[in-house]
């Protein structure tokens, strides 16, 4: 069991450090959305695996990697903050900023 536990969060360290390098590079939606039918295919994978115990260590891997990753590519794909946020408004700046 802790073995398992170890693949599942070694891969989301990876996977959060390499899909977010690769979403500096390339579109961070495409990302997202390979890394939701990644996580979809490794679920199914899960699900029909047999006892082989290495190919489960893989599976896990991967599916650490693309589950785990998708907050930190989620909060990178947020909005720009509005104009009157980078202005010279009084700090903290709040969501209603009027002329």
């Amino acid at each position: 069991m802790a073995v398992a536990l170890t693949a599942v969060q070694g891969g989301g360290h990876v996977g959060t450090v390499a899909l977010g390098w690769l979403s500096d590079r390339v579109s961070r939606k495409g990302v997202v959305q390979a890394s939701l039918i990644l996580s979809s295919v490794a679920t199914l994978w899960l699900d029909y695996q047999g006892a082989f115990l290495p190919m489960l260590l893989v599976n896990l891997l991967l599916y650490g990697m693309v589950t785990r990753s998708r907050m930190t590519l989620t909060q990178a794909i947020r909005r720009r903050p509005p104009p009157c946020w980078t202005s010279h408004l009084p700090s903290p700046p709040t969501w209603a900023c009027g002329p």
